[in-house]
């Protein structure tokens, strides 16, 4: 059975009886503008809903956080219904703004809002389905997540599960990975269907399960020590387990379904820039 809720308090998980599916929703504090509409309803729970109302074929939702000189951009499809972008900076006073494409790389300025957040949970923005994880309480992978991790009754061994199916079940795709264009969006049903993809792939399918199951994970995009654009998941246990199939540190946890076939996975190799 299915069970699909709203976080209202603290995060405290530690077994599970059954997946969980955060599930976002519209409320009624929306900006309307002439082609966007922004709903702010939810700043609370870690993202906005977005929909584009107008003509061009892609538009582009941007937002930076007051101290902080970072700029995370979406690039979202425009077919006119809404979608949940999170707000991955955590609490803090958000600026938000929107533009749609003209051509080529051409964009103009259509939306725009200034907006206070204040999270009532921490992972929040790391358990919603949102632009980055896209699935819902009927997509294929949260059936397999929980085929994979229901026989775990431990945080750990159902982070491990996972990340191990990933990692053995998906084949990279170099053709992908040599003709992939800017913005490129996964989804991992497809990813699971096709048994192959690039690194984005592994970490948004790995997140799509662990979220869920109930677990707080981040898609992470940065460079490795090479200075190669990568992308891997940091996952929170809220239990230790250091004698498991994986070693789990309780706190987050960095993992990297992609390169699992290394004997170690050394922090000091990865540097992060965007958490999704």
């Amino acid at each position: 059975m299915l069970l699909v809720l709203m976080i209202t308090n603290a995060f405290v998980l530690s077994t599970y009886a059954a997946p969980f599916v955060f599930q976002h929703s519209i409320g009624t504090k929306q900006l309307v503008y002439d082609k966007a509409v922004l709903d702010i309803s939810n700043v609370s729970d870690g993202y906005i809903m977005y929909r584009y109302r107008g003509a061009s074929d892609k538009t582009v939702v941007q937002m930076k956080i007051e101290g902080d000189n970072t700029i995370y951009s979406h690039h979202l499809p425009a077919d006119g219904g809404f979608v949940a972008v999170p707000l991955s900076f955590g609490s803090g006073s958000y600026t938000i703004r929107v533009y749609e494409r003209l051509s080529g790389a051409q964009y103009q300025f259509i939306a725009g809002t200034a907006v206070e957040v204040s999270l009532e949970n921490e992972f929040s923005p790391y358990l919603y389905p949102n632009t980055v994880v896209d699935f819902d309480a009927d997509s294929l992978v949260v059936a397999k997540g929980e085929e994979i991790a229901g026989e775990w009754n431990t945080v750990p061994g159902k982070i491990a599960a996972i990340y191990r199916f990933v990692a053995d079940a998906i084949a990279y795709d170099s053709e992908l990975a040599a003709t992939v264009a800017a913005g490129y969006r996964s989804d991992p049903d497809t990813t699971l269907k096709k048994g192959k993809g690039i690194c984005l792939d592994y970490t948004v399918l790995a997140a799509a399960m662990l979220r869920a199951q109930g677990i707080p994970t981040k898609v992470v995009f940065g460079r490795l020590a090479g200075g190669e654009y990568h992308s891997w998941i940091s996952v929170y246990s809220c239990e230790e387990e250091q004698d498991g199939p994986l070693a789990i540190e309780r706190g987050w946890n960095l993992l990297d379904p992609t390169f699992s076939d290394r004997a170690a996975v050394s922090r000091d190799d990865y540097t992060a820039i965007y958490e999704y």
